[in-house]
C-alpha cells in the first residue's frame, strides 16, 4: 500500500475516494461510502461504487497483494485500471486526517 506526506500527521498512509466523497471530507465531516483495499485503499459513495464497476472485484480486497497478483487475470486487472481512470482525477486523502473528521447524524461508521 503507499503513503503520502501528510502535513499534519507526517509519513500516513493514503485513501483514494470518489469526487463525491472527497466533497464530503473536503466539507469537514466523516464521509458515507464504502471502504476497502484491492491494492490501494478505496474510499467511494455507494453510487460510484456500482456505477464504476467495484462489484465484480469486491472479493479481491480479502486478499493481501500478493494474493491479488497470483489470482487476478486480465480482465479483472483491466476493470481495475479503468475503474482508477473513471475516479475523476486523484482525489486523496490522508487516513489519519479522514479518521479525525467528525461524525455526522445519522453516520453508520463510513462503510
Amino acid at each position: 500500500m503507499g503513503a503520502m506526506d501528510c502535513e499534519i500527521h507526517g509519513l500516513s498512509g493514503f485513501v483514494n475516494t470518489c469526487p463525491h466523497v472527497a466533497e464530503q471530507i473536503a466539507g469537514g465531516t466523516m464521509p458515507h461510502g464504502r471502504r476497502f483495499s484491492i491494492l490501494a485503499n478505496f474510499l467511494v459513495c455507494d453510487d460510484c461504487f456500482h456505477s464504476l464497476g467495484f462489484e465484480p472485484l469486491i472479493d479481491l480486497a480479502s486478499l493481501s497483494p500478493e494474493e491479488i497478483m497470483d489470482v487476478i487475470d486480465d480482465d479483472r486487472w483491466k476493470a481495475l485500471e479503468a475503474i482508477e481512470g473513471k475516479l475523476g482525477g486523484r482525489h486523496w486523502f490522508c487516513v489519519k486526517c479522514v479518521a479525525e473528521l467528525p461524525r455526522g447524524s445519522g453516520d453508520s461508521g463510513g462503510g
